[in-house]
């Protein structure tokens, strides 16, 4: 345990990053506050308060929450506040201040740096998007907000909102997520994700995965303007002519920019540009799978950086999304939002995002922490053992959203130390031996599991 102990000190670093990433973004606070009039006197419920509750609250009822905060807080004599007074502070906050967070956690961690903590795939950090539909509460000014029609008198479409995210395949981390309507498509998202992550990811050093519903000639020009590399799969009808002359599995490629094509450019300068040129120069791999179909990949990596095997290996990495994304609905409960409003919807989401990096961050280094310990007692050997150990990752989640809580409201030394060495100790006792090389589908879930009760609004 004097190892447990030790690292104890490194995670207290790791806490302060939490605290320092909030309150960096607290100084800009009037870039995020949408009220003239809002957080300009001094309150019980001050703009920096109200953040934190709101990014570590437990998320059972406003009431609940805010008694827990007021129970835990090293300061008990402020008044005490109303689920009114919160809920219409609350109001006041950009929804985007949460991803501003988000983004200067990572630069807090050193993200942005080349450190060897970091995964890489030969040198290049790899990356995949993807969206997700999440549930709302079937409420006709939330359906309005989020563009779902109704095309009967009984809705025929549920009520759902587009997700969208990029994801770090190899370190787990998300970038940058963002909240759209229903009818927003995936590829408008993903061009909104990848220009608000500009300052995080360094382009000539990363690889983006897509599969087929992002198949566009205009966005893998956009990712060549970019010099973005990308491996984008293929339907299996799409640009059937151009595909259907290639005999070799990996080959250059040259799809033809006709006007019927171009007629689909919506950004005129790309378009323009394009309209100059007959092909769109690429590379097409293709693998035989197991089960003797063919999954044809689109790449504009030359085969002087990535062989054929390693192309494929780079899209094989992208079923880890898929699992994280279902740690970010079931285990961090991204639908279980504390409002039934959409700028609060999108304040809950951004800052369930913000949570699942910081369990992120704790799982890889109490990993870190179980691997040596499976090391020292002979149970790992080397880099071709068929196991490795891990965490629980749910009860990392579950420990850290009881006591995280409590070392955000109650930054004393001794409690972040105590409640720190807590989390380490309970969560590294029992890892779980796990095959290495998984491969998972989506876990989708119908609807939402949570019931409603949020005081006011």
């Amino acid at each position: 345990m004097v190892e447990l102990m030790s690292l104890a000190e490194g995670l207290n670093v790791m806490f302060n990053q939490i605290v320092t990433a909030i309150d960096n973004c607290v100084q800009n606070k009037r870039e995020f506050i949408t009220c003239e009039n809002a957080y300009v006197r001094e309150s019980p419920w001050p703009f920096d308060k109200n953040v934190k509750f709101q990014i570590f609250r437990q998320r059972t009822t406003t009431r609940h929450d805010i008694n827990t905060f007021h129970l835990n807080s090293n300061n008990h004599s402020y008044k005490r506040t109303s689920r009114g007074n919160y809920s219409r502070r609350r109001s006041f906050i950009n929804p985007n201040f949460y991803k501003e967070v988000n983004k200067e956690y990572l630069k807090q961690i050193k993200y942005l740096k080349n450190l060897p903590i970091f995964k890489t795939y030969e040198g290049y950090r790899l990356y995949a998007v993807d969206g997700l539909k999440l549930a709302f509460d079937n409420n006709k000014e939330l359906r309005k907000d989020f563009n779902v029609k109704n095309r009967t008198l009984k809705y025929t479409q549920p009520s759902e909102a587009k997700f969208s995210a990029i994801m770090d395949l190899l370190n787990g981390y998300i970038i940058d997520a963002e909240l759209g309507d229903f009818r927003q498509s995936e590829r408008e998202l993903f061009k909104i994700n990848l220009k608000n992550s500009m300052d995080i990811i360094d382009f000539e050093k990363s690889i983006m995965t897509l599969d087929r519903g992002y198949v566009s000639l205009e966005l893998m020009a956009w990712l060549n303007e970019l010099n973005l590399y990308f491996v984008q799969r293929l339907k299996s009808n799409t640009y059937k002519a151009e595909v259907n002359q290639i005999k070799d599995c990996d080959s250059p490629i040259n799809i033809k920019l006709n006007s019927s094509r171009l007629r689909g450019f919506k950004d005129p300068e790309l378009k323009e540009k394009y309209s100059k040129e007959l092909y769109l120069k690429l590379r097409l791999v293709t693998v035989e799978l197991e089960n003797g179909q063919k999954e044809r990949l689109l790449t504009n990596i030359p085969p002087k950086i990535m062989t054929t095997d390693q192309i494929y290996h780079i899209y094989g990495d992208r079923w880890i999304i898929e699992t994280n994304y279902n740690t970010l609905k079931n285990r961090h409960e991204i639908e279980n939002y504390t409002s039934n409003t959409k700028e609060n919807i999108k304040q809950d989401v951004y800052s369930t995002v913000l949570n699942y990096n910081i369990s992120m961050d704790y799982y890889k280094v109490c990993n870190k922490l179980v691997n040596n310990q499976m090391i020292k007692k002979g149970k790992i050997t080397g880099n071709n053992d068929e196991f490795e150990y891990k965490v629980d990752f749910a009860n990392l989640i579950r420990n850290l959203k009881e006591h995280l809580f409590k070392m955000i409201i109650n930054p004393l030394k001794e409690n972040i130390t105590f409640l720190t060495s807590w989390i380490i100790k309970e969560s590294c006792l029992e890892p779980n031996k796990i095959k290495k090389n998984r491969r998972y589908p989506r876990c989708k879930v119908k609807g939402s599991p949570y019931s409603r009760s949020y005081g006011a609004m």
